[in-house]
């Protein structure tokens, strides 16, 4: 009987674990995300190293964000393929700097990115503070999810001096993609966001 409970124990520990660190996710053709800022986000191809998903730039839902298998923007396009005019676009975390997640994803788990960022083709220094703080449950429009709560301190290094803001994430395994999103941040563009309907395979 002793041994019967310590092995339960020992199932109970591990599959917490599973569920408390997480990540990359494995993506499929139209995986499909609908935001309450108007967004909906599909995967449009899957390929060996990373997946390529349509409708995240506002002001070009149709252009292809090519992601590595860490959600690292490498490149965004057209979708035939040719590159954006950065000019005609607000802010592009373009490049492999850009880590705002470090799979596999666990609660007090930090990190520091210093990437270079555009804003209507401006390039721009930031520094950004990644601190997962909780997997907790969030509650959305679409249902409530387990979700990875992350917190980022940004700080953009300009001409005129340092400017900073904070945001929090909620990245959901079983959505596999962020279900909450908020900010401190007045920038024109920039709101808060939750998810209002899935489809994942």
């Amino acid at each position: 009987m002793h041994f019967r409970l310590m092995v339960l124990g020992v199932l109970v520990l591990a599959g917490t674990a599973h569920a408390q660190s997480f990540g990359p996710a494995t993506y499929a053709l139209r995986d499909t995300w609908t935001f309450s800022d108007g967004r909906t986000i599909q995967v449009a191809k899957v390929e060996e190293n990373g997946v390529q998903m349509a409708g995240i730039l506002r002001t070009c839902p149709d252009c292809i964000y090519h992601y590595d298998k860490n959600l690292t923007v490498l490149n965004v396009t057209h979708p035939d393929g040719k590159p954006i005019d950065l000019t005609q676009h607000g802010f592009i975390p373009l490049g492999g700097e850009w880590k705002f997640y470090d799979f596999p994803l666990e609660a007090k788990k930090t990190w520091r990115i210093t990437p270079q960022g555009w804003f209507r083709g401006t390039p721009i220094k930031y520094t950004i503070d990644i601190n997962v703080l909780a997997y907790e449950d969030v509650k959305t429009k679409a249902g409530t999810f387990k979700a990875f709560k992350i917190h980022r301190a940004w700080t953009v290094h300009g001409r005129s001096g340092d400017s900073r803001w904070t945001d929090e994430t909620w990245f959901s395994p079983d959505v596999k993609f962020l279900v909450r999103f908020t900010t401190t941040s007045s920038a024109p563009g920039i709101q808060n966001f939750e998810l209002v309907s899935y489809t994942v395979k």
